[in-house]
């Protein structure tokens, strides 16, 4: 039973999560991310000068590259998905709502976090025109887009319960 109503708590909310993700939430999540590279490149010159951020469009940052007078549009969509997984874990697991409120935020500037570095990673292989790009993308996207929302929630939520053992044992007790 308590499987069940796991599984079905989790699936209810990544759906409700996706929707308020893609239809009200992802724009200004993209801008914001690419406004803060934007800062970052007046501060520190990783991108070889500086870049601004022209438009987001659905799951694509138009970038503006100085140094290579050049506009480049990078589709970000699948990289920021992972915010959908880790949410709809924490809140499915059984917490009180302080362990959920601070395991959220931590989770979520961590997300912040690599989404800035992994964008910023693509960004200056973009610039160098690497051959890499392509392939460096789909393990950035497969590898972190899977294993980094159930290994924050590993670390940030389930800590709370006791641990991934004392939440294995809980999961599979039977019913008393």
């Amino acid at each position: 039973m308590r499987k069940t109503l796991f599984l079905l708590k989790f699936l209810g909310i990544t759906v409700l999560a996706f929707f308020v993700w893609a239809f009200a939430l992802e724009g200004y999540y993209l801008r914001i991310i690419g406004h803060i590279m934007a800062i970052i490149s007046r501060i520190i010159p990783i991108f070889k000068g500086q870049i601004d951020v022209l438009w987001v469009k659905g799951e694509d940052i138009l970038f503006r590259v100085y140094a290579l007078r050049a506009d480049l549009k990078i589709a970000v969509g699948g990289l920021t998905a992972n915010i959908i997984p880790f949410t709809a874990l924490t809140l499915a697991t059984k917490l009180d709502k302080k362990s959920k409120i601070v395991g959220l935020g931590l989770g979520y500037l961590i997300l912040v976090i690599f989404h800035i570095i992994a964008l910023s990673i693509i960004l200056i292989l973009y610039i160098s025109q690497s051959s890499t790009i392509n392939g460096i993308k789909i393990f950035m996207d497969g590898v972190f887009l899977t294993l980094l929302p159930i290994a924050l929630w590993f670390l940030l939520i389930l800590r709370k319960k006791g641990g991934i053992n004392n939440f294995i044992s809980e999961f599979s007790r039977k019913n008393r």
